[in-house]
């Protein structure tokens, strides 16, 4: 349906792919009402995606350094989260709204350090999750006394996004293009399924206005070659193409390309929306 600013809106039931306006490499993904959170870990951009029109809102437009290199992100009520290096940083008493002047800065607390690089983080309650590569873990903390409380091990080989809902630990596998659902007590493997593109680098459920079913979505970051044509080039493209031959090809620069994409099924629906589920064998799907 288009609007008369020229934004094209879907029905809430139409679950499209998100291509965020100005994104390069998309880390992280949270859910904030009726918009998608995600990080340009490159560009160091805390962005505010509306999934209905691939409207894309800078929040931190004062702090993108601070933004560099963010690996994770999670949002927990008023708090906001993020992983950077091996640190965890808390944002307490956050407004959800472009951080335009100094009394609106963002201002991150540590939370903890881990031994090694995090890949992501989640929080649900009164608990932290961080992924970790290095070490195969997934860390469990307590959010009240930022205390370790246990580790399950990852699921996969590669670095792991992850979110959690009230039975289940959501994880998707950049090097294994899967996503693993576990059981949020013990970390046990429920069951697989494989992602339909490349690079998966955050995960979150999102629940548009009117929709019953919260839906799974993946955040992806890889790069995509473009034909860029210099006209001034020997390369250039032959305008008699007839004589294409006698030419080489232009070149073809690779380009960071970030987009968020529903899975459209993770075998049981039940499970997806957080309600509770016969434990499965570890079955690998293409979604």
């Amino acid at each position: 349906m288009a609007n008369s600013d020229g934004t094209v809106t879907y029905p809430s039931s139409q679950q499209v792919t998100v291509r965020p306006v100005g994104a390069y490499a998309l880390a992280g993904l949270a859910a904030m009402g009726d918009r998608l959170l995600a990080v340009d870990r490159i560009r160091g951009y805390l962005l505010r995606i509306d999934p209905a029109t691939n409207n894309t809102v800078i929040l931190n437009p004062l702090q993108v350094e601070d933004w560099l290199d963010v690996t994770g992100l999670a949002l927990w009520q008023q708090s906001l989260w993020f992983a950077k290096g091996r640190e965890l940083f808390c944002c307490e008493a956050w407004h959800g709204e472009p951080a335009v002047a100094e009394a609106t800065l963002l201002i991150p607390s540590l939370f903890a350090r881990l031994p090694y690089e995090v890949g992501d983080m989640a929080v649900w309650e009164s608990t932290v999750y961080a992924t970790c590569q290095k070490s195969g873990y997934i860390h469990v903390f307590d959010r009240l006394t930022g205390k370790l409380v246990t580790r399950f091990p990852q699921p996969g080989v590669g670095s792991e996004s992850i979110t959690a809902t009230a039975e289940a630990l959501w994880l998707c596998d950049r090097a294994e293009q899967t996503v693993y659902c576990l059981d949020r007590a013990t970390g046990a493997v429920r069951f697989s399924a494989l992602t339909p593109f490349a690079s998966p680098t955050g995960i979150t459920f999102y629940q548009s206005p009117g929709q019953a079913e919260p839906t799974c979505y993946i955040a992806y970051a890889d790069e995509e070659a473009y034909i860029r044509d210099d006209p001034n080039s020997e390369s250039a493209l032959p305008t008699d193409l007839s004589r294409s031959h006698l030419h080489s090809p232009p070149p073809l620069p690779p380009q960071p390309r970030g987009t968020l994409h529903p899975l459209q099924r993770l075998l049981d629906r039940t499970v997806l929306c957080g309600r509770t589920a016969a434990p499965r064998g570890r079955q690998r799907h293409r979604g």
